[in-house]
């Protein structure tokens, strides 16, 4: 444990500094989240990953489905909540997409069904906060997914130690002229 609370502080200096003095990657976790931070040779840019695998997952008409993955991640310096599963959840025309934390009621969000129909993302400034809001404390997340075509998904992630993630989130996704 001391050795990860040793590291954290050096992803946050690399995302506000710009290299990994000296080191090609970092990685921690916190709780079940997983956390690394690397330097991308090819674009030299930093890139960062915040990802925790659900703890379980049910869709119709699978018997085992495999598990679906929530990432924290940034694209053009603004947050996003990017969940993705193995196998096709709905479309924006048909699905509503729900989530709670903890024994909260249960809210819709408003989110993007990627093509594929295996991914949505959240990526509405005000929903991104409310969802980060919530996910700083709690210690477990619930999705819900009805689609017409689909079916009904679920999905159950054990969020305890998020904070850690929403921290590298807040620090290294900031476009690059608020970071100086």
């Amino acid at each position: 444990m001391r050795g990860a609370l040793a590291r954290f502080p050096f992803v946050i200096l690399a995302c506000l500094a710009g290299s990994f003095a000296g080191s090609n990657l970092l990685a921690e976790s916190s709780g079940d989240w997983q956390i690394t931070a690397k330097v991308d040779e090819a674009a030299k840019t930093k890139v960062f990953n915040v990802k925790l695998e659900a703890r379980k997952t049910a869709h119709d008409g699978l018997f085992l489905p495999p598990d679906a993955l929530l990432q924290l991640v940034c694209l053009k310096g603004q947050p996003l909540i990017h969940v993705m599963f193995a196998f096709q959840i709905g479309s924006k025309a048909d699905s509503e997409i729900l989530y709670r934390f903890d024994e909260k009621p249960m809210q819709p969000v408003e989110a993007r069904i990627l093509r594929g129909l295996k991914i949505f993302v959240i990526e509405k400034k005000t929903e991104v906060e409310q969802f980060l809001g919530g996910l700083a404390t709690a210690n477990a997340l619930y999705i819900q997914i009805s689609s017409l075509d689909k079916g009904g998904t679920s999905a159950e992630f054990r969020v305890a130690g998020a904070q850690r993630g929403i921290d590298v989130l807040t620090v290294c996704c900031k476009p690059s002229s608020e970071k100086m």
